[in-house]
């Protein structure tokens, strides 16, 4: 072969591999380049069981990220993986502090990162220490910390490089950050998205940003409206809801901004391709991949996770008790409904001080699955009550009792029933009850309000008449409310600080102790002591369903 016919073939091989710097045809030149996302890994490091379609398949796992990254990578060379947050999550956060979460994703090769609101779960001294080891850059334009915080690696935008196209990231983290987790002092939250959004586009592009991508994590419904009322972003990579996402908005100025999400834990990661031509997206293409066994993980990664994993169940794996039933701890039913696993909880609090009653939010109780009969090991105390809160007594009227039932039956959310979702308790706030029973009538209308930035309210604008024929069940003596008794409540650090909606525990007169126990661990002592277990549903909170 001719060497100029060698060096035409091998050029046109060259050119087919790559991803930018091609021509179409009028010769204008073109790039692409490819954004792998992820979102709310929640500390699932390793692959995991999971129905799909009614099949189990083992899915996720860094080890799995880390391969498709690295295929990507090797076949089209312009190429970053990102994450829009709650990577850091529960029990195992707060054993190893992070550390193997963000191993991970440096091994994985992460370059852009947002936060979510379970980094901050444990305050955000925690997370800022998790940090020091990160690799990658993190981006939130909406939180603001401290000046005298000593390390703090958080930037409001960051700009990359594909292609010979700079593509801006800024990031967006929920208004309601105080409201879901317990970030501490120091740090404020901008709650104005829109003008923060127009600020970052304004310095990206005075930066030579060409494209603009907002990492955010603050779910589908924020993402839309950001998209529909803020021009100049050509892509929002969401997170926070835990949903698979494809949408083209149209912004204000007519043109089209593109909002994805990529589930979570790891299950599926998103693929978005994006195409420029002089300095402007003329098209996108998105995908999800399932990362199941079809995907070999990578064995160094899986060495250095299972490592983390070993050292975890060593602490875990102790048998604690026996259930003789399967607990419910599926979001769907504990988050509208008395279930025997929210009794459980809530009677490990009242059977700890006698003559109280235990207000439990069902969004401190996770796993999110049916724990069959059988042992219960640490392990699973530890997955069903991962957030280590503590428990407060607090002395409350059964007026002021009759108004927190009422923020929690205003959880449910009923077709047209009037209120918008900001202005009640989110669906985490629905409470677990034990020494009380009630009925929720969804014919009626809900507690109604406008809250302020620290959790306090504006002004109600409708207290709820849902909440009926509630009667305090002690001993198995059932008497009827009375408003003007006082009354014992326990509930955990995080609803006594305002935690989804509860701002009456914020209001001047209210007595609040700290007892410094620990709700797993009362959980952990109650199953033990009364072992085997085997709580059902009492009727303590009756449904009467929307007519």
């Amino acid at each position: 072969m001719k060497k100029g016919l060698i060096f035409l073939t091998i050029l046109a091989i060259v050119l087919s591999l790559l991803p930018s710097g091609c021509f179409d045809d009028n010769d204008s030149p073109i790039a692409k380049f490819i954004i792998l996302t992820t979102a709310d890994l929640q500390s699932q490091i390793l692959p995991f069981e999971i129905e799909i379609e009614g099949e189990e398949k083992e899915v996720g796992g860094f080890e799995k990220i880390k391969t498709i990254y690295q295929n990507y990578k090797d076949r089209y060379g312009s190429v970053l993986l990102v994450s829009t947050g709650d990577d850091l999550f529960g029990p195992f956060y707060k054993i190893f502090e992070g550390r193997p979460e963000i191993e991970g994703m440096n091994l994985c090769g992460y370059s852009v990162v947002t936060c979510g609101n379970h980094e901050f779960d444990n305050g955000i001294d925690f997370y800022l220490n998790a940090l020091k080891g990160a690799e990658f850059q993190i981006v939130s334009s909406n939180l603001s910390i401290a000046d005298d915080t000593t390390y703090n690696p958080i930037k409001p935008y960051v700009i990359e490089e594909l292609s010979g196209i700079k593509i801006g990231f800024f990031g967006l983290i929920t208004p309601d950050l105080k409201k879901v987790s317990n970030v501490g002092e120091g740090v404020e939250i901008n709650s104005d998205i829109e003008s923060v959004a127009r600020q970052m586009i304004d310095e990206l592009k005075d930066r030579g940003a060409t494209v603009i991508i907002a990492l955010t994590h603050m779910g589908k419904k924020l993402d839309r409206e950001l998209a529909q009322k803020v021009s100049g972003i050509d892509f929002i990579i969401g997170g926070h809801d835990h949903l698979y996402v494809h949408e083209i908005v149209k912004n204000p100025s007519g043109k089209d901004t593109v909002i994805v999400q990529a589930g979570s834990k790891g299950v599926k990661i998103g693929v978005l391709e994006i195409t420029i031509k002089d300095g402007t997206v003329i098209d996108h293409k998105w995908q999800t991949i399932l990362l199941d066994e079809n995907v070999q993980g990578d064995l160094y990664v899986h060495q250095r996770m299972q490592y983390y994993m070993d050292e975890y169940d060593k602490e875990t794996e102790k048998v604690i008790g026996e259930s003789k039933v399967d607990l419910d701890a599926r979001e769907s039913f504990i988050r509208r409904q008395e279930t025997n696993l929210g009794n459980l909880v809530a009677d490990s609090w009242t059977s700890w001080i006698e003559g109280t009653i235990a207000l439990v939010n069902s969004g401190s109780i996770r796993g999110d699955k049916i724990y069959p009969s059988g042992e219960i090991t640490y392990k699973s105390a530890l997955e069903i009550l991962p957030f280590m809160n503590e428990i407060y007594e607090v002395e409350l009227t059964g007026e002021q009792l009759k108004q927190i039932l009422e923020i929690s039956a205003s959880s449910i959310i009923v077709s047209k029933d009037g209120c918008d979702p900001q202005n009640r308790a989110s669906s985490g706030g629905f409470l677990q009850v034990s020494n009380i029973k009630f009925d929720i009538d969804l014919n009626e209308e809900p507690f109604c309000a406008t809250y302020n930035d620290d959790r306090t309210i504006d002004y109600i604008i409708n207290k709820g008449e849902r909440v009926k024929n509630i009667s305090i069940v002690i001993d198995g003596d059932s008497k009827p409310l009375d408003p003007e008794k006082r009354y014992t409540i326990l509930v955990n650090g995080w609803t006594v600080s305002g935690g989804d909606g509860y701002y009456l525990f914020l209001e001047p007169g209210i007595s609040k102790k700290n007892t410094t126990n620990v709700a797993v661990d009362l959980l952990i002592e109650y199953i033990k002591k009364f072992s085997p277990i085997s709580p059902s549903i009492e009727g303590r909170i009756g449904i009467i369903d929307e007519k």
